[in-house]
């Protein structure tokens, strides 16, 4: 009886001690990588069908890459994402102060002679240059229209060089408009 107890107390010690292995190993393995939401998980799909699409098929893929640019340009102007935009001004804006604020202190910590050789390595054109941030910004936004917007701009263009609106820009009608 005493070699039966022996014997367990032996197998209780080498089961413990593969138990802590074990998890010696387990602890050294790679964790796994974190859960993905499905729109990560559908998008990562999506990659890697489409490049597996554009070998086999380049010239095919080309178009309907193309194609689905203009549904996807056609698709942002009709529903805008206003929220995203705010999103996209706030960060821009952001980014741009911090770049200012990290301006100001290195010309604060500047000695006189580092600011006037910096001013020295702006050429003269730059120097005399007003940039204003946002009337840039206004004018980018209105350059860039939708599909609709440059449609209806060349129509425009169009409509307004014939010589039936040439006369009616010159009638009375169109003066007391």
């Amino acid at each position: 009886m005493a070699d039966e107890g022996k014997e367990k107390s032996a197998t209780d010690q080498t089961t413990a001690e593969q138990r802590a292995e074990d998890g010696a190993k387990q602890s050294e393995e790679p964790k796994a990588a974190p859960k993905l939401s499905m729109k990560q998980r559908m998008a990562a799909q999506l990659a890697a069908t489409n490049e597996r699409y554009a070998e086999k098929y380049p010239k095919a893929h080309a178009r309907v890459s193309r194609y689905c640019k203009v549904l996807n340009d056609v698709w942002q102007e009709t529903f805008p994402n206003t929220e995203l935009k705010v999103q996209d001004k706030m960060a821009l804006r952001k980014e741009r102060a911090k770049l200012a604020r990290e301006m100001e202190e290195k010309q604060k910590n500047m000695t006189p002679e580092e600011i006037a050789a910096m001013e020295e390595s702006i050429p003269e054109w730059k120097r005399n240059a007003l940039v204003i941030a946002s009337d840039e910004e206004e004018e980018e936004e209105k350059r860039e229209r939708g599909i609709f917007g440059k449609m209806k701009a060349k129509v425009g263009e169009r409509v307004g060089n014939t010589e039936a609106a040439q006369k009616f820009y010159q009638s009375e009608e169109y003066k007391k408009i």
